[in-house]
C-alpha cells in the first residue's frame, strides 16, 4: 500500500545517468499529485502460479504555460505566428489491474484492466499572425470537461505437445466510453478591415466503442534447424461517434446562460445548432489475417521470413447536414518481413520490412470543418495509401577475451505517396485552409552509427563507452501559397550529427562517471528565401555515487552543463548548469529507507523545443518545475518465505515537499 503527495511525477535519481533536460521529459510543467493505492502479489511454493492486483486513485492539479513562434515558408513572403497560452487542469484517475499466470506444460495468462479518467480544463490563448505587418489576432477562452472509461480483458494459453510442437490460443476484448464537452469563446480581429469574428461555440462529443479478437497459432519444429508457425486471427472494431456543435452567439441576449450552458427551450436549441459542423457516424472494421513465418537456424546463422496477409472490410454510415451516406471498402494488406543473421561473436544482421498506411474512411469523406475562425480543414476523397520500406544493417564485434567491443549500424526508410498538407493562406486576413494530399516525390530518412566499449587499467576499474553517427532526413511537402493552391513542392534536408563519450570508474562502493554529448541540426532547402539553420546542443558533466561503509549512508550527485547555440530564437541560445544531489539512509534493519533529494539546486532548468519540416519551423518555450527538495520514507512490508523474489515488495511511501 502507498500514499504519496508531491508536485511532479519524478522517478529519476540524482547521481544516475538519466536525461535531465526538461525538454526531453514528458512532464515539464508544475503539477501537484496526490495518489493512494495498493499492489498485491501472490505465488505458490512451486512457482507455477502467480497472481497480482493493482489499484490506485490519483488527483492532479497542473498549470501549464507556453510561448511559441511558428514561421511558415511561403514563396511570396513568410508568415510568423506567435502563440501564448495558459492552461489549468484537474484530472482524476482510478486504475485497477489484475493478472493471473499459470506455468508448465499448459501455460495460461489472464489480464484485466479498468481505468476511469475525469478532467476539467481551462485554457486562455492569444494568437497573432503577421507578414510584413500584423494580419490578425485571436483571443480564445476554453472550458472543457471529459469523462473516459476503458476496460480490457486479455487471455492467452499455450500447450506444448511432445514431438508435435506447440499450439496457442489468444483472445481479447475492450470497451471504451467517452464524453467530451468544449465551451470556446473566440474574439478575432483582422487588420485589413474585415469585420471581427466573435463566436461562442459549444461542442458535445460522446463516443463509445468496443473491440474483440481471437487467434490461433501452431508452432512446429520440422527439425533442429527449421521451424514454422501457422497463425490466424480475427479482429472486429466498432465505434459510435457524435459531435453536436452549437453557436451560442447566434442567439439573442438572454436566450442562454453566459457560463456556456445550452438554452433550455427547443426553439432556441435548434436556432443555435451548427449543422455544418455537426455529425454522427458508426464505423465497423473486420480483419482476418494469416501468416506462415519460417525460421532456419543451422547452428549460429539465422534466417526468418514472414509473409502476413490481412483481409479487411470496413463500413461507415455517416450522417451530416450535407452528407448522408454509407461508405464501404474492402482491401488486402501484405506486410513481408525478412531477417538474416550470422550469429557468433562477429555477428552481421540484416532486416527488411514493407508496410502500407491507409487513410481512414472518415478522412475520405468530402467534409469541411470551420469551427475555428482562423483554421479551416477540408477532407480529400482522393487521398491514397502511403507505402514504406525499411532496411536495417548491423555488425557487432565481441572479443573472445577482454578487449574492445564495437558495432556499426545503418538504416534507411523510404516513404512513397507520403501524406502532406496543401496549405492556402488568405493574404488579407491570414485565415488558413488545409487539405491533406499525397506527395509524389519520395521522402526518405537514413542513419549511420558506430560505437565501442572497453575496460581500461590493470584491474579493469575504468570503462570507456563512445558512440558517433549521423542521420539525414529528406522531407518533401506541398509549398504554402497565398489565396490559391499551388502544385509547387517544398524540400527541406536536415543533417543530424551526434557523438557521445562516457568514462566511468568503479571501486567497491564508489562509482564515478564523466560524460559528454554533442548533437547538431543542419538544415537547408530548395527554396531561395530559406534561412538555413546550423544549431548544436552539447553537454558535459559528471556524476558520483558513494556509500560510506561505516555509517551506511549513500551519497549521490550530478553536475551537468547544457548548452545550445545557433537557434533563431535568441532565448534558446543559452547555458544551463544543472546540479542534483541525494542522501539516503536505511532504518529499522533496512526495512525503511529515508531519502533527502534536491533537484535543480541552481534553478537553471528550462523547456525549449525546436521543430522543422518542409512547410515551416517552430520554436517553443514552456514553464518548468522549479527547483525543490523532497524528503521521503519508504517501508517494505514483505510477508511469507523468501522462496523467490517478487516483482516488487509491498510498500508504504510518504513524500513531503520542503
Amino acid at each position: 500500500a502507498y500514499v504519496t503527495a508531491n508536485n511532479l511525477e519524478e522517478d529519476r535519481k540524482p547521481g544516475r545517468n538519466g536525461e535531465w533536460q526538461a525538454w526531453k521529459t514528458t512532464q515539464y510543467y508544475p503539477q501537484t499529485t496526490k495518489e493512494t493505492g495498493v499492489d498485491i502479489e501472490s505465488e505458490n511454493r512451486k512457482h507455477t502460479q502467480r497472481a497480482s492486483v493493482e489499484s490506485s486513485l490519483q488527483w492532479v492539479s497542473s498549470d501549464a504555460q507556453s510561448h511559441s513562434v511558428n514561421e511558415r515558408f511561403i514563396a511570396d513572403g513568410n508568415t510568423l505566428t506567435e502563440n501564448r497560452s495558459n492552461s489549468q487542469s484537474k484530472p482524476f484517475q482510478f486504475r485497477f489491474n489484475s493478472s493471473y499466470t499459470l506455468s508448465g506444460k499448459l501455460s495460461t495468462n489472464i489480464r484485466t484492466a479498468l481505468k476511469y479518467n475525469h478532467n476539467t480544463r481551462r485554457d486562455q490563448t492569444v494568437t497573432s499572425t503577421s507578414r510584413d505587418s500584423l494580419m490578425n489576432r485571436t483571443w480564445r477562452d476554453t472550458d472543457a470537461e471529459f469523462d473516459h472509461f476503458d476496460g480490457n480483458l486479455d487471455f492467452n494459453t499455450s500447450l506444448n505437445i511432445p514431438r508435435a510442437g506447440k499450439i496457442g490460443l489468444r483472445a481479447s476484448g475492450s470497451y471504451n466510453h467517452t464524453k467530451d464537452y468544449d465551451d470556446q469563446l473566440y474574439r478575432t480581429w483582422f487588420a485589413d478591415g474585415t469585420l471581427p469574428d466573435n463566436r461562442h461555440t459549444y461542442m458535445a462529443s460522446p463516443r463509445h466503442s468496443y473491440s474483440y479478437s481471437a487467434g490461433l497459432n501452431y508452432e512446429y519444429y520440422i527439425n533442429k534447424q527449421v521451424s514454422t508457425e501457422l497463425s490466424t486471427s480475427y479482429l472486429q472494431i466498432y465505434s459510435n461517434d457524435k459531435r453536436q456543435t452549437y453557436r451560442l452567439d447566434w442567439l439573442d441576449d438572454g436566450q442562454y446562460d453566459e457560463l456556456g450552458m445550452l438554452p433550455s427551450t427547443l426553439e432556441a436549441l435548434l436556432q443555435a445548432t451548427d449543422k455544418a459542423n455537426s455529425f454522427a457516424f458508426t464505423s465497423m472494421r473486420k480483419t482476418w489475417d494469416a501468416s506462415l513465418p519460417t525460421s532456419v537456424s543451422p547452428g549460429t546463422p539465422y534466417a526468418s521470413l514472414s509473409l502476413p496477409i490481412d483481409f479487411d472490410q470496413e463500413t461507415l454510415p455517416y450522417r451530416g447536414s450535407l452528407i448522408d451516406t454509407i461508405a464501404k471498402r474492402n482491401y488486402v494488406s501484405f506486410r513481408p518481413y525478412l531477417s538474416l543473421s550470422t550469429g557468433g561473436l562477429n555477428r552481421v544482421a540484416a532486416n527488411y520490412s514493407h508496410s502500407t498506411s491507409r487513410p481512414s474512411l472518415l478522412n475520405l469523406l468530402p467534409v469541411t470543418d470551420n469551427t475555428n475562425p482562423l483554421h479551416i480543414y477540408r477532407n480529400n476523397p482522393a487521398l491514397r495509401d502511403e507505402i514504406s520500406d525499411r532496411v536495417d544493417l548491423s555488425f557487432f564485434h565481441r572479443p573472445r577475451k577482454i578487449g574492445i567491443s564495437w558495432w556499426l549500424k545503418a538504416a534507411l526508410k523510404t516513404t512513397r505517396h507520403a501524406t502532406g498538407t496543401r496549405t492556402t493562406v488568405d493574404s488579407g486576413t491570414g485565415v488558413t485552409t488545409y487539405m491533406t494530399d499525397n506527395v509524389e516525390k519520395t521522402n526518405w530518412h537514413g542513419r549511420v552509427q558506430a560505437g565501442l566499449t572497453t575496460s581500461l587499467g590493470k584491474r579493469r576499474r575504468w570503462r570507456l563507452e563512445a558512440e558517433a553517427g549521423t542521420a539525414y532526413q529528406h522531407n518533401v511537402d506541398f509549398a504554402i501559397a497565398y489565396d490559391k493552391e499551388t502544385t509547387a513542392l517544398s524540400e527541406v534536408n536536415t543533417v543530424l550529427p551526434e557523438a557521445s563519450v562516457k568514462l566511468g570508474y568503479s571501486y567497491k562502493t564508489l562509482v564515478m562517471n564523466i560524460n559528454g554529448k554533442l548533437t547538431g541540426r543542419l538544415t537547408s532547402s530548395n527554396r531561395a528565401e530559406f534561412v538555413s539553420l546550423n544549431a548544436f546542443d552539447y553537454q558535459y558533466g559528471t556524476n558520483i555515487q558513494y556509500t560510506l561503509p561505516s555509517v551506511n549512508i549513500s551519497l549521490s550527485t550530478d553536475l551537468t552543463m547544457y548548452s545550445r547555440r545557433g537557434y533563431n530564437l535568441s532565448s534558446m541560445n543559452d547555458d544551463e548548469l544543472l546540479w542534483n544531489a541525494m542522501v539516503s539512509y536505511p532504518l529499522i534493519k533496512g526495512k525503511m529507507v529515508m531519502k533527502l533529494q534536491a533537484f535543480d539546486i541552481l534553478h537553471q532548468i528550462s523547456k525549449v523545443n525546436y521543430h522543422i519540416n518542409a512547410q515551416g519551423r517552430t520554436e517553443s518555450w514552456q514553464n518548468t518545475i522549479p527547483r525543490y527538495v523532497m524528503l521521503s520514507f519508504a517501508y517494505n512490508l514483505t510477508k511469507g518465505k523468501k522462496h523467490k523474489k517478487l516483482k516488487e515488495p509491498t510498500r508504504i511511501e510518504f513524500n513531503n515537499i520542503l
